[in-house]
């Protein structure tokens, strides 16, 4: 059917899904991992939904959510790419 690797998704399940996940985890947040599938579509529905976001490169930062709702991860703390991070920092309790 394709000539090279393919991923469909169904945008529809993902909604789906989500609601299930947020569901079962009450008022936690759900961090979605952006390397698993950084597709515009599915990052877009993610940010209607209220997702958090799990970022591992300034690629994925790139993308297009609100910053506050990051979790940067240890490969965007190097010094070209720190300043891209200081807005996602939480607040220490």
């Amino acid at each position: 059917m394709f000539d090279y690797p393919t991923t469909v998704m169904d945008l529809n399940r993902v909604v789906q899904q989500y609601h299930a996940l947020k569901a079962g985890l009450g008022a936690a947040d759900i961090h979605y991992a952006v390397k698993a599938n950084p597709a515009p579509e599915t990052i877009a529905r993610l940010v209607d939904l209220g997702s958090h976001f799990d970022a591992a490169s300034r690629g994925e930062i790139e993308l297009g959510w609100p910053l506050a709702r990051s979790l940067p991860m240890c490969p965007l703390a190097t010094r070209p790419n720190v300043h891209l991070t200081l807005p996602m920092r939480l607040p220490l309790e």
